[in-house]
């Protein structure tokens, strides 16, 4: 594929048969059109797409780029508000209302974003598995010893 994906973590331990999928699958979105494209089957492409860590990478790939970032989409929301008060004061109709719509919006948007990462959190983190050691040391261990043996005695 003539694609390139440029930010790769350690912590994705994908294959580079999902990589490769991954890849192609990003330039073309269609599944139809990568498995097409890479000379596999429909299964395989399938396959890899669903994996749990395939799905996490994608994701995060969607969610870095375009309009889908955040820094973008705060950017994006500006200049709207910046044209619909310069509309404003040039017709010199209009009201505050329809900015506080968008600020509305953009709120609304922030909030769903930052709980769908904490549902995102809960679910990947899993439960937790707290052991605790009890090494007291090799004297403990030697008075154990000695007031066993004294007890069988």
């Amino acid at each position: 594929m003539s694609g390139e994906i440029t930010t790769l973590d350690e912590k994705w331990k994908l294959s580079p048969e999902a990589l490769e999928v991954c890849e192609c699958y990003l330039l073309t979105n269609s599944i139809d059109e990568t498995y097409k494209a890479l000379g596999v089957s429909r299964e395989v492409v399938v396959e890899q797409l669903n994996k749990k860590e395939t799905k996490r990478f994608l994701d995060t790939i969607y969610m870095s780029q375009g309009y889908l970032n955040r820094n973008t989409l705060v950017t994006q929301f500006e200049e709207v508000i910046k044209q619909k008060l310069q509309e404003m004061e040039e017709s010199e109709i209009g009201s505050t209302k329809d900015i506080a719509d968008l600020l509305m919006m953009m709120h609304k948007i922030r909030m769903d974003e930052m709980k769908a990462m904490t549902e995102y959190e809960k679910v990947t983190s899993g439960p937790k598995v707290a052991i605790q050691q009890n090494n007291y040391g090799e004297n403990y261990g030697s008075l154990l010893s000695k007031l066993m043996d004294h007890g069988s005695k």
